[in-house]
């Protein structure tokens, strides 16, 4: 299992210069200073002195509102350290068809204000830019996210998937770029989330070896998508010791967290569901909870519907560990069941299929049935209403038919799901979430 030492860590977490190689080209990044110097004159037009002009963040809002939501929430809302109410921001606003995008921008603005955040709202024709403090193109500050569909913010990269060599100091991170791909692609790496690189909008992997720097705390790493100046959601990936933990407490996209898909088999138009539900309230995330939200699926009657995460660029040969926390939050009528379920790609990283994540076609393994590939369950005969319930390959059970996952010479990816099997009965629904995903390497064994 890949560990790391005090030496180690501090190297992960310190560095000033650092070398970037991806799939289409290689970059140097130094370390900036988060506030840009700019000149200024005196009375008689001479440069006199450099001032200092804080870092800001803009992003655009252009168009008008098809209804639904638009959040914003700093990058306070993701650590693990306790913050002061200056730098927390988390604001969601509700949109209806035709709002301008005006309209939306100064609705965030006028929330964020409440918060004592200083923001400003350029608008330019049918654009509105929100002028936020921090980041200055070095940081990612500020996360955006919602289910309105009128401003084209664009969807997260999928799959983000980050392992870190302590014998080398190299860190990999692989991901996937949704239909229409980005302009261009930002990797942040550290508790300040510092960029590292700014890609092309294809790239699909970057590989770099720490130095000496500006990293702090625990050690994050962040893929961000931009298209038109808008950059899309992000879900931020936390490691240590081996795990790779998929950190939740960030605005979704569509009502699905930052790298899941959603995905139904059987299930009739509005049948079902996906939102983003909280466990706790908002100001205390990142202060007093760990966790605070959670990816919540909904499903009415007859058929089923669930949320997949891929990992990619996983070691052949090693053995691999699924955990994550569960909650079955309304339960109606009839037979219904909550269950997760992990299992090997096809070589080439072929996705499962819904039929395959149904159980009604094989697993890559030979795997077939409702329980093929199963870590946990619970059905309409043995739930805990109400609680979060923590469950992982690596607990005995009966009804853990998957046990830890060990990849094939031929592979490097697999994926892990929850599948809600709504009721038996038409009318009857349920609702279940799941709020923690982390995929442990155990090395060879």
């Amino acid at each position: 299992m890949t560990t790391y030492n005090q030496e180690n860590r501090l190297k992960f977490q310190a560095g000033l210069a650092h070398t970037l190689r991806t799939d289409a080209f290689i970059l140097v990044f130094a370390f900036a200073s988060v506030a840009s110097a700019i000149s200024q004159s005196d009375d008689n037009g001479d440069e006199t002195r450099l001032a200092a002009r804080p870092a800001t963040t803009a992003i655009p809002l252009k168009g008008v509102s098809k209804g639904g939501t638009v959040a914003l929430s700093s990058r306070y809302a993701i650590s693990v350290e306790p913050i002061g109410k200056a730098k927390f921001a988390w604001v969601v606003v509700t949109n209806q068809p035709g709002d301008s995008a005006v309209v939306v921008a100064e609705r965030l603005a006028g929330e964020l204000r409440a918060l004592g955040v200083g923001v400003k709202v350029k608008h330019t024709n049918d654009t509105a830019t929100l002028i936020l403090p921090g980041g200055g193109g070095m940081f990612a500050d500020w996360l955006i996210g919602g289910t309105d569909l009128g401003f084209n913010i664009p969807p997260p990269p999928r799959a983000v998937t980050v392992s870190f060599d302590p014998g080398t100091d190299q860190v990999t991170v692989h991901w996937e770029n949704p239909p229409g791909g980005y302009d261009s692609i930002e990797v942040f790496q550290g508790d300040g989330f510092f960029m590292i690189a700014r890609l092309a909008g294809s790239a699909t992997s970057a590989t770099f070896t720490l130095g000496p720097g500006p990293w702090r705390g625990p050690p994050y790493v962040l893929v961000l998508g931009k298209k038109d100046g808008v950059p899309s959601p992000g879900g931020p990936i936390l490691i240590s010791d081996g795990v790779q933990k998929v950190l939740m407490n960030v605005p979704f996209w569509q009502g699905i967290a930052p790298g899941f898909e959603a995905w139904t088999y059987n299930s009739s138009a509005g049948a079902s569901g996906f939102q983003e539900g909280t466990t706790v309230d908002r100001k205390l995330i990142g202060i007093k909870s760990k966790e605070g939200i959670c990816q919540i699926v909904r499903v009415r009657g007859p058929g089923c519907a669930g949320v997949m995460r891929r990992f990619l660029g996983l070691k052949p040969g090693h053995t691999y560990r699924v955990s994550a926390r569960l909650n079955v939050l309304e339960a109606g009528d009839g037979d219904w069941a909550f269950s997760l379920h992990a299992a090997v790609e096809q070589p080439g990283r072929t996705p499962l299929t819904p039929e395959q994540l149904a159980g009604v076609a094989e697993l890559p393994t030979g795997a077939k049935g409702i329980t093929a590939a199963q870590i946990a369950r619970c059905d309409s005969t043995r739930y805990a209403a109400g609680q979060w319930v923590t469950v992982s390959s690596g607990i005995k059970g009966s009804d853990n038919v998957a046990g830890d996952i060990t990849l094939p010479q031929s592979s490097d990816s697999i994926t892990v799901w929850c599948r809600l099997q709504g009721p038996n009965m038409p009318n009857a629904a349920v609702a279940a979430g799941l709020d923690s995903l982390a995929i442990e390497d155990l090395g060879r064994k």
